[in-house]
């Protein structure tokens, strides 16, 4: 049964990785993913609920927390709002490896894209480019930096001739240096 599972969630996911891939399976640069994406804010998760879709799958609802916004149009302290496929219900666990992880109370950087949907008068939003348009913010020494996702490449390209943004061996840049890279892009 749980093979069944895994297999149902590669078919679905296929078409939507295809979706927001940059083409021949490269990676996108920072500056595509901030041309991409109408909004870019850090903030907050405040709320994961969980639940069985209309095809039996269970999806993520994320309550998003916007602290700062880095490029784009939206009012800080408000609630971004947006459904991943996958979680865990029932003591099952379903995910995708593309898509990007959340866990509660977690800071991170998002680049977001609208999504036209004619059932609902609310602007919906979606993770540009899956795990790549999601960073994660760490503190060390009290210092807070930026975290790419494990499965990335340890540097972003900025742009496609450009140099790379420079991640430590641990994978991790200044929040200082990460926002001066995206105000190079920003369409503020």
């Amino acid at each position: 049964m749980n093979k069944i599972k895994v297999y149902t969630l590669m078919i679905f996911f296929i078409p939507m990785i295809s979706m927001f891939s940059s083409g021949n399976n490269d990676l996108f640069t920072l500056q595509e993913l901030a041309s991409i994406s109408n909004l870019i804010v850090r903030g907050e998760v405040v709320k994961i609920d969980c639940f069985y879709g209309e095809n039996g799958q269970i999806y993520s609802n994320i309550k998003f927390e916007a602290k700062e916004i880095l490029s784009g149009d939206y009012n800080e302290n408000q609630i971004i709002e947006f459904t991943l496929f996958g979680g865990t219900l029932d003591g099952i666990t379903t995910f995708t490896l593309e898509a990007p992880q959340f866990q509660l109370n977690s800071e991170s950087i998002l680049f977001l894209h609208e999504v036209k949907n004619t059932n609902s008068i609310k602007i919906q939003y979606q993770i540009t480019g899956l795990c790549q348009g999601k960073f994660d913010l760490v503190k060390r020494d009290n210092k807070q930096y930026v975290m790419r996702d494990k499965s990335q490449e340890s540097n972003l390209k900025i742009t496609d001739t450009g140099d790379d943004l420079k991640f430590t061996d641990d994978s991790i840049i200044s929040l200082s240096d990460f926002k001066k890279a995206i105000d190079l892009f920003s369409k503020k």
